[in-house]
């Protein structure tokens, strides 16, 4: 049986966009210690990552037929994450998706039916969903989520 319209929840950080990426770039530019450890506590990484390969090809093919939403946690060391979080979508997505980001530290304050995230740390385990661990054996990469997601509700 197909089910419509599917509640589904995407991290950003590791999952849509491509954190390890830009760990590079920040870190040949750091000029201290601390910048180098924590390149993501410095004005303008969150805005400067790029989306991970097959993540704007999902968005695109589920937008319409799904309720698709952003649900990070912010970058606390590094303030400006909230406003280049949704820089970030506005330039990839436009004004429709920056209408769906939610930020929040605790994921398991939401009900859906899906949370696509990679980690572990803020209540992925005890989402009131099914949690789709982005990176991880079943679920490696946008390809294998829009598969999945096509099998299941489409």
């Amino acid at each position: 049986m197909k089910y419509k319209s599917p509640l589904i929840y995407i991290d950003m950080d590791h999952t849509f966009c491509d954190f390890n990426e830009s760990l590079d770039f920040w870190k040949q530019r750091a000029q201290t210690e601390i910048e180098y450890r924590y390149p993501w506590s410095q004005v303008g990484f969150f805005k400067a990552l790029l989306p991970m390969k097959g993540a704007i090809d999902f968005w695109n093919e589920f937008y319409d037929k799904s309720s698709l939403w952003f649900l990070t946690r912010p970058s606390l060391p590094n303030m400006h994450c909230y406003s280049e979080k949704a820089e970030w979508i506005r330039k990839y997505l436009g004004q429709e998706g920056l209408e769906r980001l939610i930020l929040s530290p605790r994921k398991d304050l939401l009900i859906g039916d899906y949370l696509i995230d990679d980690a572990e740390n803020c209540g992925q385990q005890t989402f009131k969903g099914e949690w789709w661990k982005f990176g991880s054996e079943n679920y490696k990469d946008w390809s294998v989520i829009s598969r999945k997601m096509r099998e299941i509700y489409f």
